[in-house]
């Protein structure tokens, strides 16, 4: 598995984990001290999604190797 393919499923994985997060925190069933721990997950989960998805694209644009 190339590196780029490996960094496709990552970020593929994380948004799957975002999206069920967010499935979680819509359905309220949670105590406002878990939700505002999910929450704070969730920003660490988009923010390191969205570095491997620079990442990506500068793979793509052949600037690393």
């Amino acid at each position: 598995m190339t590196d780029r393919e490996k960094l496709k499923r990552e970020i593929l994985l994380l948004g799957q984990t975002i999206q069920a997060n967010a499935s979680a925190l819509a359905s309220k069933v949670m105590s406002d001290e878990d939700r505002e721990s999910l929450q704070r997950q969730m920003t660490v989960r988009v923010a390191h999604q969205d570095l491997l998805q620079q990442r990506l694209d500068r793979l793509s644009l052949g600037i690393e190797d």
